[in-house]
C-alpha cells in the first residue's frame, strides 16, 4: 500500500492483507522480500508458528531480505574461493612432498605391522598367564583341600586326645589309690625286713664264735686221713712229665703233671 522512510534510514512497508489471510499470522510471522532476475519483487509472509496470534491493534512483523540466485551465487563463490585456493595449496604441497608421504605411509604401514606382531605376542602371552592362573589356581584348590583335610584329621586327633585325656582323668585317682596302697605296703616290708636284719645281726656273732672250733676239727680230720690213708702206698709214683720236641710252652714247663 505505502514505503515510509524511516529517521534510521529504515522503510516501513504498509501493506493491505484480508482478513482470512490475517487470522492465519502468528506473533513471530515474517515478511521476506523475494527478488528473482526473471521475476518482479514480492513479498513471502511467513505465518510464524507461536501460540499467541498477531496483535490487531499494531500488526508488525520482522522483514528479511533474501538474496537473488546472482546474489547468492556470488555469496557462494566468495566463500567457496578462499576453500579451493586453501585446496590448491595442499594438493601443491602434498605433490611436491610426495617421496616424504610415501616415506611416512611406509613408516606407518611398518609401525601397524610391528603393532600386528606386538598384538600376537601379547594375544600369546596372555593365553600363557591365562593358563599358568589356572594352573595356579588349580594347585591353590588343591592345597586347600589338604588343608581342609589336615585340620579335619587335626580334629579327630585333638578329639582323641580328648578322650585319651579324659580316660587318664576317670583312671588316674585308682592308679594314685592303688599306687598308695603299694607304697604302705612296701613300707610294711621293709619294717619287716628291718625287723628280720636286726636278728639277724644279733645271731650272726654267736655262730661266728662256734663256727671256728669247728674249722680247726675239720682241719686236724683231713690232715690225719691224708696221713693214714693206705692206698697212698699201694699206688706207683706218677712219671715224669714229657716235654713235647721243640715245644716252647711255658706251662708244659712249669705246670705240674696232673696225678
Amino acid at each position: 500500500a505505502s514505503m515510509h522512510l524511516q529517521p534510521d534510514l529504515s522503510v516501513k512497508v504498509v501493506l493491505a492483507i484480508e482478513s482470512e489471510p490475517f487470522s492465519h499470522l502468528k506473533s513471530d510471522a515474517r515478511a521476506d522480500v523475494v527478488r528473482e532476475q526473471l521475476r518482479p519483487a514480492a513479498i513471502d509472509l511467513r505465518p510464524g508458528s507461536a501460540a499467541q496470534p498477531l496483535n490487531a491493534d499494531d500488526p508488525r512483523v520482522g522483514f528479511r531480505k533474501r538474496g537473488t540466485l546472482t546474489e547468492i551465487a556470488e555469496d557462494l563463490r566468495q566463500r567457496l574461493a578462499p576453500i579451493l585456493d586453501d585446496v590448491k595449496q595442499l594438493t601443491g604441497t602434498a605433490r611436491a612432498r610426495r617421496a616424504d608421504i610415501d616415506a611416512m605411509l611406509e613408516n606407518g604401514h611398518a609401525l601397524t605391522r610391528e603393532m600386528a606382531a606386538t598384538a600376537r605376542e601379547m594375544h600369546a602371552l596372555t593365553q600363557d598367564l591365562r593358563g599358568r592362573v589356572g594352573r595356579l589356581g588349580a594347585q591353590g584348590e588343591r592345597a586347600l583341600d589338604e588343608a581342609n583335610r589336615s585340620i579335619v584329621r587335626l580334629g579327630h586327633a585333638i578329639g582323641q586326645a580328648d578322650q585319651g585325656l579324659a580316660a587318664v582323668n576317670s583312671r588316674l585317682p585308682g592308679m594314685l589309690n592303688k599306687t598308695d596302697e603299694a607304697l604302705v605296703h612296701l613300707e610294711a616290708v621293709l619294717r619287716d625286713a628291718r625287723t628280720i636284719s636286726a636278728a639277724a645281726a644279733k645271731g650272726v656273732p654267736e655262730l661266728m664264735r662256734s663256727a671256728a672250733p669247728l674249722i680247726d676239727d675239720s682241719r686236724d680230720t683231713v690232715q690225719g686221713l691224708r696221713e693214714s690213708w693206705p692206698l697212698r702206698s699201694m699206688l706207683p709214683a706218677p712219671p715224669p712229665a714229657e716235654l713235647p720236641i721243640d715245644s716252647h710252652d711255658a706251662a708244659a714247663l712249669h705246670a705240674p703233671t696232673p696225678r
